[in-house]
């Protein structure tokens, strides 16, 4: 049994011996109304050294329940790597309108057929194309009108429109200028550019050294903590796995819309960089 039961089991004890010598007290003349009072004129001295020993034993278990939980430091670490992406990820698309769903859906498959083929040629494979959206919505104006003498507005239908998006990966990075270009010019004015992220795709090679960081700045923390208490730094009592922090560099295009002519032919200029991973863990430490 640890000191923290036996301190329990006491306290038990003495609560019952209390409320035994409580009983046995004899109570002033008081009214009815009146609060009563222990008279302890009569109380032996036995009775009277089983009190305090009670008293006593209620102060040490609020004390071993204000302590219960503190004998420890909980602090987190953080680990972090910068590493070159090798994966760039864009959202592109299609869009068109036309006067019924009819038309503005044929002018949607041939412009993304056109976008998909300049894709191919730049070396892309099929498993890196998915299509992320594809939807036909109708579209509506206010207008004015007069019925009957009265001028009022109405929701007319003007049209259809397709948008067909896709997500494609591009895993040679110094085509990516190329890839975008190609499908800016074979999409035409349906084409829309909705981003560019620069991921990595594979964080295996790094998860060892973010570890080993994450749990060096969890001890600096917490021998930091120790210190200031001016407690020892006990033992690392347990540790949890914390998220790691993919790592992700967005690119937007200024606008959602372009088309480059073919008279004025360029390279849209792309900056990888750098990208940092962070990983997070949580630690207890005991306190000497």
């Amino acid at each position: 049994m640890n000191l923290r039961n036996v301190t329990m089991a006491v306290a038990v004890v003495a609560m019952t011996a209390i409320l035994m010598l409580t009983a046995a007290c004899q109570f002033d003349g008081q009214s009815a109304g009146e609060p009563a009072r222990i008279n302890t004129a009569g109380v032996s001295a036995g009775n009277a050294a089983l009190f305090g020993i009670a008293q006593g034993a209620q102060q040490r278990t609020s004390l071993a329940t204000a302590m219960d939980g503190q004998g420890e430091i909980h602090v987190s670490g953080q680990g972090k790597a910068s590493i070159e992406p090798d994966l760039a990820v864009l959202n592109l698309g299609v869009e068109t309108r036309g006067a019924t769903v009819s038309e503005a859906r044929e002018l949607a498959a041939t412009a993304m057929a056109d976008v998909m083929d300049s894709l191919a040629s730049e070396g892309v494979e099929d498993k890196d194309i998915q299509t992320s959206r594809f939807d036909i919505n109708d579209e509506r104006e206010w207008q004015e009108i007069t019925e009957n003498g009265i001028r009022t507005s109405k929701s007319v239908l003007v049209g259809y429109r397709v948008r067909n998006n896709l997500t494609v990966k591009v895993r040679d990075l110094d085509n990516v200028s190329a890839v975008i270009d190609g499908a800016a010019e074979a999409g035409g004015d349906a084409i829309r550019f909705n981003g560019l992220n620069f991921t990595a795709e594979d964080l295996s090679p790094v998860m060892a050294q973010l570890r080993e960081d994450a749990v060096n700045d969890a001890k600096s923390k917490a021998q930091h903590f120790a210190d200031l208490a001016e407690v020892g730094l006990g033992e690392l009592i347990f540790i949890s796995d914390g998220t790691v922090a993919r790592p992700l560099t967005r690119v937007y295009a200024e606008s959602a819309a372009f088309a480059l002519p073919a008279a004025q032919a360029f390279d849209t200029g792309i900056s990888r960089g750098e990208l940092e991973v962070n990983m997070s863990v949580q630690t207890v430490f005991t306190i000497e």
